[in-house]
């Protein structure tokens, strides 16, 4: 009987990271099924040579795509930290606001944007 094939995903919570192994249920042309849960049905497929996988046959690609995600996710939310900081110099600089609802009242605009 052969030795069981896993798969390897690094994730994290609470400050700490965490390996999970994942069985390799069977193999396709195009990538294998794992299991996800050990004591359930529950698979999923990953593709063999994506640029993005769930989970990798190696541990060394496990951590590399652990690293790509983490550098992706700080990139979105540094972005999101300086559109609040934004935000928050617009309002109190207090030029921002120009009240002009006339537009509202337009008779002559429908929902569809579009003159009678």
């Amino acid at each position: 009987m052969s030795e069981p094939e896993y798969y390897y995903r690094l994730e994290d919570g609470a400050g700490l990271i965490y390996l999970r192994k994942f069985l390799v249920h069977s193999k396709t042309r195009c990538g294998v099924w794992l299991n996800i849960y050990p004591r359930q049905i529950k698979k999923r497929f990953v593709v063999n040579g994506a640029r993005k996988q769930f989970a990798c046959p190696t541990l060394e690609g496990a951590i590399e795509s652990f690293r790509a995600r983490k550098i992706k996710q700080l990139k979105i939310l540094k972005h999101s930290v300086e559109l609040i900081e934004l935000a928050l110099i617009k309002l109190n600089e207090r030029d921002w606001y120009e009240e002009d609802n006339s537009w509202l009242l337009d008779d002559k605009i429908t929902l569809s944007g579009r003159t009678k």
